[in-house]
C-alpha cells in the first residue's frame, strides 16, 4: 500500500497552477504581441484639413490621399522618414504645398502623383538621392528646386499642361541633355537648362 503525504500533493498542486499560470501568461504575451506588431506595420496620421497619409513600414510605401493640398509634414521628424521608398499621392489630393516636403529622403526610389495633382512645392523633393522613377501626369506648377539633385532620376514626361518649370527644378538630375515634354504643352517652345 502507498502512501501519499500531504507535502507531495501540494507539490503536484502547485507544479500544476505554475505550468497553467504559464500557460496563461505565455498565450497573453503572444496575444499582445500579436496586436503590437499589427499596429506597428501602418503608421497614419493627418498631413492637411482633409489629408491623411499612411505609411507601411512592411512594403516602406507612404500613401497620401483625401482631398485639397497636403500643407503639413509630420514625417519629416519620424523615424521612418528615410526609410520611404515609395510616395503615392491619390486622386483627389490637388497639390503639394509644404516646402521641403520629403527634402533629403534617402530612401525614395519612386513617386506616383495622381492626375489631381496640380502643383509640387519648393524642395519638395529636393536631395531625394535615390529617386529613379517619377510620375507626374497632371502637373502644371513645378516649383523652384523641386527636383533638385535627384541624381538617379533618368527622365520625366510631363503633361501638355505644364505651366510652369520653377528655378533649377531639375538642378543636378541625372538624366543628360533636353526634358521630354509632350507635344502641345505651353512650355514646348522654351528653353531651359538642367
Amino acid at each position: 500500500m502507498s502512501y501519499v503525504t500531504g507535502t507531495a500533493i501540494g507539490r503536484r498542486i502547485s507544479m500544476r497552477i505554475k505550468r497553467i499560470f504559464l500557460q496563461v501568461l505565455v498565450a497573453v504575451l503572444i496575444a499582445a504581441g500579436m496586436r503590437v506588431t499589427a499596429n506597428a506595420d501602418t503608421i497614419k496620421g493627418k498631413c492637411g484639413d482633409n489629408c491623411r497619409y499612411s505609411y507601411n513600414t512592411g512594403t516602406k510605401e507612404m500613401v497620401i490621399s483625401g482631398t485639397g493640398d497636403i500643407t503639413d509634414n509630420p514625417w519629416v521628424k519620424a523615424s521612418y522618414f528615410h526609410k520611404i521608398k515609395k510616395v503615392t499621392i491619390k486622386n483627389g489630393i490637388t497639390a503639394l504645398k509644404v516646402k521641403g516636403a520629403f527634402e533629403c529622403c534617402r530612401g525614395i526610389e519612386t513617386v506616383h502623383m495622381a492626375e489631381s495633382v496640380k502643383e509640387v512645392a519648393v524642395r519638395a523633393f529636393s536631395y531625394c538621392v535615390n529617386l529613379k522613377t517619377l510620375t507626374i501626369p497632371g502637373v502644371e506648377v513645378i516649383d523652384r528646386r523641386a527636383f533638385e539633385e535627384c541624381s538617379k532620376l533618368s527622365g520625366v514626361e510631363f503633361s501638355k499642361s505644364i505651366r510652369k518649370i520653377g528655378r533649377l527644378a531639375f538642378c543636378g538630375v541625372g538624366f543628360k541633355g533636353e526634358l521630354v515634354i509632350k507635344k502641345g504643352s505651353v512650355m514646348e517652345e522654351m528653353p531651359f537648362q538642367i
